[in-house]
């Protein structure tokens, strides 16, 4: 297929929270690239998430050929199809916009890190970019996230907070509930220990930083899109910086500057260190129990200090 992609040639790979979204945006506003998403590893499937059914491409391999019989059962024959279906995706992607090169934002499902780490690494020749987020904000965001979530759900369906009026309520107090706090905190840790243990096993590898990215975009960006587009799509300085501008804060979220608050926007404030005005001293000692390494490898200093009292 001359002129477009005819498989994933990069991954952007995260944990949940670490500005995936933003990232997608930036790369996909140039004319030649295109960031998807379909989850293609994890053998996961949760019908019953509160915003819609999760499931990932090879769980669905997987469900498509439980039943069937020899050649077509087995691991080796789901793992060839879960290729190919990833290998659709692109084409798909690159027929519609016209993208000579397609990569996907990938953040793993719950539980599913090493799995995903190992799918990506046998599907072979990605390019893989690891961005990285402060992980105190990524549990400030998760937390907003998942009351967000709960505010607006029927109660029971969401684990993060006993009703919708509590979850507006601790909303409103920034208040991370216990949940979100032991889940957020331990999903940032495997995800990116998981990356971390196999990024050897990749062709390419580099990481970026969220705070990187929010104090030099144009200098970052350029960083990126080169690494993700590869020897075939040349990436100006000022492709890069107008894929800058097609996906600031300011456009993503609709005319709010940087730094201006909608606690239930997806694009919620676009800062770094807003973890002060969530976590109290008992949250910041849990975490630093749990974490402390993880941030240390990732180069991440843990010398600040919570703006509110315990409650």
């Amino acid at each position: 297929m001359t002129g477009i992609a005819s498989r994933v040639s990069f991954v952007v790979y995260a944990c949940p929270k670490s500005g995936t979204t933003w990232v997608q945006r930036l790369i996909s506003a140039h004319p030649s690239l295109c960031c998807g998403e379909s989850s293609p590893f994890g053998l996961y499937h949760n019908p019953t998430n509160p915003t819609g059914t999760h499931i990932s491409l090879d769980e669905m391999a997987r469900q498509l050929t439980r039943h069937k019989q020899p050649p077509l059962a087995g691991q080796a024959f789901t793992k060839r199809l879960t290729f190919e279906l990833w290998d659709g995706v692109a084409r798909a992607y690159a027929r519609q916009t016209g993208a000579r090169v397609y990569g996907e934002k990938f953040t793993p499902f719950r539980g599913t890190a090493d799995v995903a780490v190992r799918g990506l690494a046998e599907y072979g020749g990605l390019r893989c970019a690891h961005l990285v987020r402060d992980g105190r904000d990524v549990v400030a965001s998760a937390a907003a996230h998942q009351l967000n979530i709960a505010a607006s759900v029927p109660p029971g369906a969401s684990p993060s907070a006993e009703s919708p009026e509590q979850a507006r309520r601790w909303l409103r107090e920034r208040r991370i509930p216990p949940y979100v706090l032991e889940v957020a905190t331990r999903i940032w840790i495997e995800t990116n220990r998981a990356f971390l243990n196999a990024q050897h096993e990749f062709p390419g590898s580099i990481r970026v930083r969220y705070e990187d990215l929010l104090e030099q975009p144009e200098v970052e960006a350029m960083r990126l899109l080169r690494f993700v587009a590869g020897p075939l799509v040349d990436v100006s300085e000022q492709s890069a910086r107008d894929c800058v501008a097609a996906a600031s804060f300011e456009t993503l979220s609709g005319g709010r500057a940087r730094g201006q608050e909608d606690a239930t926007s997806f694009f919620r404030k676009g800062v770094r260190g807003d973890w002060v005005h969530w976590f109290t001293p008992d949250d910041y000692a849990y975490f630093l129990e749990v974490a402390a390494g993880m941030m240390s490898t990732l180069g991440y200093d843990t010398a600040g200090k919570p703006a509110r009292l315990a409650s």
